[in-house]
């Protein structure tokens, strides 16, 4: 199962303060995807399981607790704007 998300500019919405902040702002991959899950499929913790890249051949990471309330609050900061 596969999702993508396209962000063009002027585009509006969560998503889109999302990537202006992440295109300034330095946070980890496992921030941005938890983020972009948690604004767009409201996932728990339990849901964002195990990211897998295989782009630098196969690498597993795991989105840590700390990550996942990191991304929370940034999406509870960009509902506020």
């Amino acid at each position: 199962f596969k999702c993508s998300y396209t962000y063009t500019k002027g585009s509006e919405g969560i998503l889109a303060l999302l990537a202006d902040h992440f295109s300034v702002n330095t946070s980890s991959f496992a921030v941005q995807q938890a983020a972009v899950w948690i604004a767009e499929d409201n996932v728990t913790y339990a849901e964002c399981g195990t990211l897998v890249s295989t782009s630098y051949g196969q690498t597993v990471r795991t989105i840590k607790e700390a990550d996942y309330e990191t991304a929370g609050n940034l999406v509870a900061k960009m509902k506020l704007l």
